[in-house]
């Protein structure tokens, strides 16, 4: 999965760029199991993984509440959602009792099934009202940009 293809980008700065963050942390959890890192790797990656996407949540519901999104909590029913579904898969995969490639699949399935059906229709949204971000700069909140950091 390529996250600068064009069906990935929302045309939000920040979101383009923790959408991307996203995709590098599963690209290393799928390294990590392929890989023969083992499991302490793939573990330490996943609690990253699960910190960060709830940091990426509450920002992109944010931009969409600034923005008057009509379609808000449709999307925070879909954020609780996988929330609630990745802390299991986790806690399953922790224990045991979840194959790495089920992991894998299932943490990459919802990134794409998310951005196609929720953060995809949020971005003509905001195209529509000139609330898509130009690249980073300074004058961003350093809390979006530390987020935003590889």
């Amino acid at each position: 999965m390529d996250p600068q293809h064009p069906s990935y980008l929302t045309g939000n700065h920040a979101i383009d760029v923790q959408h991307a963050r996203i995709y590098r942390l599963l690209e290393a959890l799928n390294v990590a199991l392929e890989g023969g890192q083992g499991l302490p790797e793939a573990k330490r990656i996943l609690a990253a993984l699960s910190l960060f996407v709830v940091a990426h949540f509450r920002m992109e519901e944010a931009v969409m509440e600034q923005a008057g999104c009509p379609d808000l909590e449709r999307h925070r029913v879909d954020h609780a959602d996988i929330a609630c579904r990745v802390e299991s898969m986790v806690d399953a995969f922790r224990e045991g009792c979840l194959r790495p490639e089920a992991l894998a699949a299932f943490m990459s399935d919802w990134v794409d099934r998310h951005i196609e059906a929720y953060d995809n229709p949020m971005a003509r949204f905001l195209a529509g009202q000139g609330a898509a971000t130009p690249a980073a700069g300074p004058d961003r909140p350093r809390a979006t940009r530390d987020l935003a950091a590889p």
